[in-house]
């Protein structure tokens, strides 16, 4: 994906995680910042929006799991 001034997102993403990549697409250019706009259709996603960002602010991130065998990306190596 190229350069991107601004991701909109519909609603909230599920996890902070989500929230942080998508959020990072903005801000891949030297002097940029991240810039996000999200729209809400209800209440229950505007407080989920509002919770990712105190989230990430706080630098709380859903742990991952590790694979020991990861086979998509071995499949993506032998395109």
């Amino acid at each position: 994906m190229g350069d991107l001034d601004r991701v909109l997102q519909a609603d909230a993403p599920d996890t902070v995680s989500s929230f942080l990549q998508r959020m990072g697409r903005s801000d891949r250019r030297a002097g940029s910042a991240a810039n996000m706009t999200f729209f809400c259709e209800s209440g229950d996603a505007l407080l989920q929006a509002i919770a990712l960002i105190e989230l990430a602010e706080q630098g709380c991130v859903e742990p991952f799991r590790v694979e020991p065998r990861c086979w998509p990306v071995l499949g993506q190596c032998w395109r």
